[in-house]
């Protein structure tokens, strides 16, 4: 409780599987998690386009991507069967309905990840409930991240968990966002570069056919300072 930026913690379960249906099979990431905790910071929320995100009440709810619908030939109320080796190593099948399906434009995301609630990975798994394969702690800023990572693998020790920065732990969605970061900063690059040169173009302009008008101030006693001033709060006003 006293990490260092410690907003909340979440718990979650991850596993590889394979989902099926009458139409064929695919792997996947198989991600149990808590909706509601999810529900307000995932980018596969505002993902969504078509259905609605799970909820903890969904016993058998799964959120998919679009392209893993499309493989499968699935859409919301459908059913797909997930099979994976449970936490005794033993082979294991579990039925899940469609609830809802995401497109983030990722093809490794939209046929890769799926989600499904913490309750529905721990019957799939044959797990506890109080068992989970991974818990998130969500800090305050990302400064503190590195430091809160060597608190944490100094109070475990030399036990066998491990402590990830999310980067490792989700490289896909990582990869997703520096994406989605990169072309944004780019867009917004490019339109300063083209606003800009519009507006270079339009003072220069005003500048070139007022030539005679900054003579007459010149002329007059305007101090040059004062006509470079009113040039610089055009610009700025435009």
């Amino acid at each position: 409780r006293d990490l260092r930026g410690l907003d909340r913690s979440k718990v979650m379960i991850l596993a590889q599987a394979v989902a099926s249906s009458g139409n064929g099979s695919s792997a996947i990431s198989l991600i149990g998690l808590e909706p509601e905790a999810e529900a307000d910071e995932s980018p596969l929320v505002t993902s969504l386009v078509k259905g609605r995100y799970i909820q903890s009440g969904d016993a058998r709810g799964v959120f998919i991507g679009e392209k893993l619908a499309e493989r499968l030939q699935l859409d919301v109320g459908k059913k797909m069967v997930v099979t994976t080796t449970d936490s005794h190593g033993e082979l294991a099948s579990d039925l899940l309905r469609v609830v809802g399906i995401f497109r983030t434009g990722s093809v490794e995301m939209d046929t890769y990840l799926v989600q499904v609630p913490l309750g529905a990975a721990r019957r799939a798994l044959n797990m506890g409930t109080d068992q989970a394969t991974q818990v998130g702690f969500l800090l305050t800023s990302a400064e503190y991240q590195e430091e809160a990572i060597e608190q944490l693998r100094a109070r475990l020790g030399s036990t066998e968990l491990a402590v990830l920065p999310w980067e490792k732990v989700m490289p896909e969605l990582a990869s997703w966002v520096a994406l989605f970061g990169a072309l944004s900063r780019g867009m917004v690059y490019l339109m300063l570069v083209l606003v800009g040169f519009n507006i270079l173009n339009t003072i220069l302009m005003s500048v070139i056919e007022r030539d005679r008008e900054f003579a007459t101030l010149l002329s007059l006693g305007t101090p040059p300072g004062l006509v470079r001033l009113q040039v610089l709060f055009e610009t700025v006003f435009l």
